[in-house]
């Protein structure tokens, strides 16, 4: 006779979930490991770092042009273009790139997309005070002032949005990751 138990030890063990519990856990583990891989050897935090570093100097020179149209025109013309140098083309990038931060963990990348997101805000108060102002600018402005200004609020929104985002981000605990 045997010990008590010892003939249980010996049975095969019966996985008694469905193929789609297999394979969710599965997708799951093999995310945290690509998550951990990456998070270790801070690649994709140099990545995040160089998509807002990207997407800054894209704003920066978008602005830089904007604002220096060439010839001598009004500060309303001035504050116009500039109002056209950040919108939601570049909260959707900032926002993919604060994504990036998040699985990183990178506070630069994160701290630049504040940054972003306070320029988004700030070019999209231009577009509300040029939509309300009595200017008459370029040809293709549009006529229609209230649905400027609420598309420029709708900017603003959008930068906010990043900004809160950005400050959740910074304001995580940093996780030390040992290389090994």
């Amino acid at each position: 006779m045997t010990e008590a138990g010892s003939d249980d030890d010996d049975l095969p063990i019966i996985d008694v979930r469905s193929p789609a519990e297999r394979m969710g856990e599965s997708a799951q583990a093999a995310f945290g490991r690509w998550q951990d891989e990456f998070a270790s050897s801070r690649a994709l935090a140099t990545i995040a770092v160089l998509w807002m570093l990207a997407l800054a100097s894209a704003v920066g020179t978008s602005a830089y042009t904007n604002f220096n149209v060439g010839v001598p025109v009004d500060a309303w013309t001035k504050f116009y273009e500039l109002s056209r140098s950040g919108g939601y083309g570049a909260a959707t990038a900032a926002l993919a790139g604060l994504a990036l931060a998040a699985l990183a963990g990178s506070r630069i990348a994160a701290g630049l997309g504040a940054l972003i997101g306070v320029w988004i805000m700030f070019v999209g108060g231009c577009g509300i005070a040029v939509s309300f102002h009595k200017f008459h600018g370029p040809v293709f402005f549009v006529s229609n002032r209230f649905a400027t200004g609420l598309a420029s609020l709708g900017t603003i929104v959008s930068g906010a949005i990043v900004v809160v985002l950005a400050v959740v981000l910074l304001g995580r605990p940093v996780e030390v990751v040992e290389l090994s």
